[in-house]
């Protein structure tokens, strides 16, 4: 387009739905590179993160969003709309509020009366070692994200048991918790492909590094 007539956004909306999915496929194209360029790893932690976060979030948010909140602050938007309905009016909003840690989320999604939005709807029971993983994933994504003067050394070949199992965990919210629906419905058909090739680029990783004792030796 013409430099003459290009103009750019004034703002940028930002929703859940695709920002989920985006932060997935941006997981699945980094997986991709790491036999090429074993750094970035680095980038599929940070975007498998975010990607976790945010169908965490799809499973937890109901109609209003509360559940998302740091428990304080959930707290306080329950007796705020309490207050509001027994003034039968608007009241000013109480303030500003901050969204769960991603570890406290993972909990939440593991609790029935957090999960049960519908009659179908159930929460996620994990394994030892997917709690292993999951914590791994923060622990690390923490890592990488916020720089020190320590050199970082991660041990590579249990990355891809990790992405496995974070995989495992949005599938389950995608397909059997019965809380997350994706707009436009072909969202979903784009999760499942995505899905797809992380699990399987990841398993053919493992297969690898175990054969060959890992890319450090």
């Amino acid at each position: 387009m013409s430099e003459l007539f290009y103009r750019p956004p004034a703002y940028i909306g930002f929703d859940l739905d695709a920002q989920a999915v985006d932060a997935l496929a941006m997981a699945t194209d980094q997986i991709y590179l790491v036999q090429a360029d074993p750094f970035a790893w680095k980038w599929v932690v940070i975007a498998l993160h975010n990607a976790l976060h945010g169908f965490m979030g799809l499973a937890l948010r109901r109609t209003d969003g509360a559940q998302l909140l740091i428990e304080k602050h959930e707290r306080r938007t329950y007796a705020h709309w309490e207050r509001e309905r027994q003034a039968e009016q608007f009241l000013p909003d109480p303030g500003p509020t901050r969204i769960d840690t991603f570890l406290n989320l993972y909990e939440k999604i593991k609790h029935l009366e957090r999960m049960r939005q519908y009659v179908h709807s159930k929460p996620f029971l994990s394994t030892e070692d997917q709690d292993a993983s999951i914590a791994y994933l923060d622990r690390l994504r923490n890592d990488l994200s916020h720089y020190s003067d320590i050199r970082l050394v991660v041990r590579v070949p249990a990355l891809p048991r990790m992405v496995e199992n974070c995989a495992a965990v949005i599938g389950f919210l995608l397909r059997e918790s019965g809380n997350v629906t994706l707009y436009p419905f072909d969202l979903e058909q784009r999760v499942e492909a995505l899905l797809a090739g992380l699990t399987t680029t990841a398993g053919q990783l493992a297969g690898e590094y175990n054969a060959t004792g890992g890319p450090e030796n």
